[in-house]
């Protein structure tokens, strides 16, 4: 019987690398029903009362930041106001760190969702988004730059601003394709959330409904201690 997290998902065997994807349960928002076939869990160490209090405490903020990401227009609004609800309310400050944009194939049906023709340019945008040193989250943007600004091309190439702040003034919106949760407890077992623990994926458009981009976001255990609750885990 699992700690329940919204839903049941498999969890990553032990020793696995914490970066990856196999062997976790993922589900089409398209799709009829976001139901995931429930797993049997791996052997359990035993843990003591509070530390299975810490993991009830985790599952239950990575359910709340799901749906916080889910409501918000924008990855860095969503995050800028989880990360918010911290004790103290200080506003979060989110800056971008550039990662290498290898020139690799795009996604399966990428231009369809895009709705941009075969040639049309496409650039990948890929970075680490921090917070006070840490690293919340791993994404990698494609975008149009043909339905951006000057200004807004020029900030997606040289500066450490997210996406979600860069493009504002379109007053953009997020839809959610799919969500992977890479990790689920297992009753009366410590698990250490791996060091990443959700995935989205989400189309951006503008105001008028036109796709701006497509957005592939790992996001790490360092936000299960965003919101109003007390850090369960060390890094």
């Amino acid at each position: 019987m699992f700690l329940i997290c919204s839903r049941i998902f498999k969890v990553q065997p032990r020793g696995s690398p914490d970066n990856s994807l196999n062997d976790v349960a993922t589900f089409n928002l398209r799709a009829n029903g976001t139901k995931a076939q429930p797993m049997t869990p791996p052997m359990a160490q035993h843990a003591c009362p509070q530390d299975q209090r810490a993991v009830e405490i985790a599952c239950d903020a990575l359910d709340r930041f799901d749906a916080t990401l889910r409501s918000a227009d924008s990855a860095t609004t969503g995050l800028s106001a989880w990360m918010a609800e911290r004790p103290g309310g200080a506003p979060a400050s989110l800056v971008v760190r550039l990662r290498p944009a290898s020139a690799g194939p795009f996604p399966t049906g990428l231009r369809e969702r895009l709705e941009v023709s075969h040639d049309a340019e496409i650039r990948l945008r890929r970075v680490w988004l921090v917070l006070d040193g840490r690293i919340l989250s791993e994404a990698e943007n494609w975008y149009i730059p043909a339905r951006l600004t000057d200004g807004m091309r020029e900030a997606l190439t040289a500066s450490q601003v997210p996406f979600g702040a860069i493009v504002r003034p379109l007053r953009p919106t997020r839809e959610t394709i799919a969500v992977a949760r890479l990790w689920a407890p297992v009753e009366n077992a410590l698990l250490r959330p791996p060091s990443r623990v959700l995935h989205h994926r989400a189309l951006m458009r503008t105001a008028t409904g036109e796709p701006i981009c497509e957005v592939s976001e790992f996001y790490t255990r360092n936000v299960l201690s965003g919101g109003p609750v007390p850090r369960p885990f060390s890094r």
